[in-house]
């Protein structure tokens, strides 16, 4: 299953947006729900449900969420639940929850094709200061 930035940053977006006094959290099924936009139309509900989980596990495995991940014996990820984002992924959101500066790093990467989340973290580095440098004159 290929990666999907877009995906991951409406996840971290919507766990941003969480009440700080909720311990709900939000699962694979909440955001599904809530963001039917973020899939391709032929996608079904399943499907979703399973790239979503796969992709919230990623932030939670790799430390910019705090939640908990299920893992079936031999299977996908079964169930995850996000509670909040971590220092780190807040900074990572940071710099990509702007419209704009996701627009433009999102044209950019795109004929890149694969990349990781350091080209993607200097890409928008390089994008935030070209609008605040145009701010400044």
């Amino acid at each position: 299953m290929k990666r999907d930035w877009s995906l991951l940053r409406q996840i971290m977006i919507d766990v941003d947006e969480l009440p700080a006094q909720s311990d709900s959290g939000i699962s694979e099924e909440d955001f599904v729900k809530s963001n039917p936009k973020a899939f391709d139309e032929d996608l079904p509900v399943e499907g979703r449900t399973i790239v979503t989980a796969h992709h919230m596990a990623m932030l939670v495995e790799k430390g910019f969420a705090r939640g908990s991940v299920s893992n079936f014996m031999f299977g996908p990820v079964s169930r995850v639940k996000i509670y909040g984002l971590t220092f780190d992924g807040h900074e990572l959101l940071d710099l990509i929850r702007d419209k704009e500066v996701w627009g433009q790093t999102r044209n950019i990467l795109e004929k890149v094709g694969s990349f990781s989340k350091d080209v993607l973290t200097k890409v928008a580095v390089e994008i935030t200061n070209k609008i605040v440098t145009s701010h400044l004159l």
